[in-house]
């Protein structure tokens, strides 16, 4: 244990490595979207029937369809942008500025619905996770707030481990403990969305696991906050 952690270490500070792109993870993407059309082309008159029976709605039959190709051209921008974005503006300081814009979305999100009561802030069972975006659909906030911490931590703890203050409490661990408790505030409990949640706790335990942080350091902090609460 103690060696695949001390390699974990060794290879985050060690500079990232050029490679070929892996144009088999493109093409599997490829074939997902396509996969995901035929179904929705198979699929999507009889959804609308139901919807137009179930709830009034004049959903024509290729409006599910028309809805996912959308998606999908939006989808395809979006990744063509990110592939030629080097990956240094991700890992650097500006990282941040997509963890920053994640958590104010999830707070206008939260005014906008439970404070504002405005309509596009898309309410389900007295959750509100979803800005309503007209014909272009639905878009959820806690999700570029996880994609901002996944890349935000990624640089945090790879800068950490070069200046050897890894296992530093004041310098990582505590600010560790910061962005994921104020990452979960927003989530689960101004949204809601218990589902996101958990997701965001394995995406940054792994990240702990994988960066080499010491597990002992939080099973420390963990009993002297146990025996201060007792005291």
């Amino acid at each position: 244990m103690r060696n695949s952690v001390a390699k974990n270490r060794q290879s985050i500070a060690q500079p990232v490595r050029s490679h070929r792109p892996m144009y088999q993870i493109v093409l599997y993407m490829g074939l997902l979207l396509l996969l995901g059309l035929i179904v929705m082309y198979a699929l999507g008159p009889q959804r609308a029937n139901v919807m137009n029976y179930a709830y009034g709605t004049n959903y024509s039959d290729t409006y599910f369809f028309g809805k996912q190709l959308t998606s999908v051209f939006i989808a395809i921008i979006a990744f063509s942008a990110f592939y030629f974005t080097p990956y240094k503006w991700f890992t650097g300081e500006r990282s941040k500025y997509i963890l920053y814009a994640g958590f104010a979305l999830c707070i206008l999100l939260f005014l906008s619905g439970a404070v504002l009561h405005l309509s596009f802030a898309q309410e389900t069972n007295g959750a509100y996770r979803w800005f309503h975006l007209g014909g272009l659909g639905s878009f959820q906030p806690s999700e570029l707030l996880k994609y901002g911490v996944l890349l935000f931590l990624a640089g945090f703890l790879g800068r950490r481990s070069q200046q050897g203050k890894l296992n530093d409490i004041q310098e990582t661990i505590i600010p560790l403990g910061i962005i994921s408790a104020l990452s979960l505030l927003m989530i689960v409990f101004l949204q809601k969305d218990l589902g996101t949640g958990i997701s965001l706790i394995a995406i940054i335990l792994s990240m702990i696991l994988v960066a080499g942080i010491d597990w002992k350091i939080f099973k420390e902090d963990s009993s002297k906050s146990l025996h201060f609460v007792v005291w």
